[in-house]
């Protein structure tokens, strides 16, 4: 009779199929959440990237874009092109503080 509740033994990484199947739903539950989250935010006519910055800035106000980049862990250029969108909707603003702009959200992206 065939061992259906037991354990396969640790394969050539040492990763037990269990393990790799556990995973395996993880990832699939954090890519439905996403999903998830992505039609929500289009409601608002937002995409996730852009709600990260908003969420960011929100927390961190006057943050540079070299600080938020690194702690989206994005391109300078891609920090460049959201902040420059979300500024364009009226929902950040930079403000020069010496020779740096840092950024803040209006008062129509807080909402």
């Amino acid at each position: 009779m065939a061992d259906v509740g037991r354990e396969a033994p640790a394969g050539k990484g040492g990763l037990r199929r269990s393990s790799v199947l556990g995973r395996l739903r993880l990832a699939r539950v954090g890519q439905k959440l996403y999903r998830a989250t992505a039609v929500h935010l289009g409601t608002y006519g937002l995409n996730n990237a852009q709600f990260d910055v908003l969420a960011r800035v929100g927390t961190a106000e006057g943050i540079g874009q070299k600080d938020l980049g690194t702690s989206l862990l994005v391109t300078k250029g891609n920090v460049t092109h959201l902040v420059d969108l979300l500024e364009r909707r009226g929902l950040v603003e930079r403000r020069p503080e010496g020779r740096a702009k840092r950024l803040y959200l209006t008062p129509e992206g807080r909402e």
